[in-house]
């Protein structure tokens, strides 16, 4: 896909979700998408209830510092529909805005 973008002018402007629920690819896979050189704009999606999710991408920043991919918190997993999940969402949405601020 990135070929494909670049060819088209928009290399670079991508990102590509692993959607693996707060885990990294395999070190196989891993090895391929750092091979390619999205850098950041492969990310580990950290799907998961409210909270936790920042704690979790430093965790795993720490664990693979040699990789260059990304992390995002696509959704609050919380399994309700309610403003008690709405307001997980926002608390995670700020709480993301603040580290990445910091």
């Amino acid at each position: 896909m990135e070929a494909k973008a670049k060819e088209l002018g928009q290399g670079g402007k991508l990102f590509y979700m692993n959607p693996n629920n707060a885990k990294w690819l395999k070190p196989s896979d891993a090895a391929k998408v750092e091979a390619i050189g999205v850098k950041d704009h492969a990310v580990m999606d950290i799907h998961l209830g409210g909270g936790g999710g920042v704690e979790i991408a430093e965790n795993m920043f720490n664990t693979y510092p040699n990789y260059t991919m990304g992390a995002v918190n696509a959704e609050t997993n919380a399994g309700i529909h309610t403003m008690t999940r709405a307001m997980m969402e926002a608390t995670d949405l700020v709480s993301t805005v603040v580290v990445i601020l910091c």
